[in-house]
């Protein structure tokens, strides 16, 4: 998974570094994230859609051993760990832009892809594959 989440990281970051204002677009798809009044889905559809079903196929691909639910709830997650993570670290930079704001927000990246490819690939507790089992008979 860790290609996978590097491929869905790297873009957005590189925005960081490009001194064209693409810190105002994370800053602003962070606040968009976090509005529960925008319908997340249906605003990126369009533009981005095709590239993230792409990722959740490869993901889900690559953690069959895990249960799908699971799976697509920690993409969720990741997915909102990732924007807003990444507007964080833009805020707190004070580094000018250049080769020292880039390596710094390389080393950034790979702790973040880091941490997004453990929470996807982490082995689901005893604890919620009952919760899991519990709806499954529910359901059943």
């Amino acid at each position: 998974p860790h290609s996978v989440v590097e491929a869905m990281v790297w873009p957005l970051a590189e925005q960081l570094n490009n001194g064209t204002g693409g810190n105002h677009y994370i800053q602003l798809l962070a606040q968009v994230y976090g509005d529960p009044r925008i319908p997340i889905a249906e605003t990126f559809r369009g533009r981005y859609g095709q590239s993230v079903r792409r990722v959740e196929e490869l993901i889900h691909q690559l953690l069959t051993h895990l249960p799908r639910e699971v799976v697509a709830t920690r993409l969720a997650l990741a997915t909102g760990q990732m924007i807003h993570a990444l507007a964080d670290w833009e805020r707190r930079l004070r580094t000018p832009s250049g080769k020292a704001r880039a390596a710094r927000t390389a080393l950034f990246v790979s702790i973040l892809t880091d941490a997004i490819a453990a929470v996807l690939a982490a082995p689901v507790s005893a604890a919620t594959q009952a919760q899991l089992d519990q709806i499954r008979r529910q359901h059943a």
